[in-house]
C-alpha cells in the first residue's frame, strides 16, 4: 500500500536514502535563503549589540571583546559586519554555503 521497505539504503516507495538525503539538503538551503531574505543582519546582531546609525552603516560596541568606543560595523548592503578592534567578521549566508 505505501510501499515496501527494501534494505537499510532504501526507505518505503523504493527511493534510496540518499536521494532523500539531497533532496532536504536541497530544501534547507531554499528555507535558510528564505529565512535570510526576511531578516535584516542589522535586526540580528541588533538582539545582541546596541546599533546606532552611521551613515550607510550600524555601529556599536563589539560583543567579542571589551571596548569604550564602538568599532563594530554593521553594513546592511553586505549583509556583514566587522569589528576593526579584533578583526572579526561574518557575513550571513545559508548553512552550507
Amino acid at each position: 500500500m505505501f510501499g515496501t521497505w527494501r534494505g537499510a539504503d532504501d526507505t518505503p516507495g523504493g527511493r534510496p536514502a540518499s536521494d532523500l538525503r539531497t533532496r532536504r539538503r536541497h530544501l534547507a538551503v531554499g528555507v535558510a535563503a528564505e529565512v535570510k531574505n526576511k531578516l535584516s543582519v542589522v535586526d540580528v546582531v541588533g538582539e545582541t549589540v546596541s546599533l546606532k546609525k552611521a551613515g550607510s552603516t550600524y555601529k556599536g560596541l563589539c560583543p567579542f571583546h571589551g571596548e569604550k568606543t564602538p568599532s563594530f560595523v554593521v553594513t546592511p548592503g553586505r549583509e556583514s559586519w566587522h569589528c576593526f578592534g579584533c578583526d572579526t567578521d561574518r557575513q550571513m549566508a545559508p548553512p552550507g554555503s
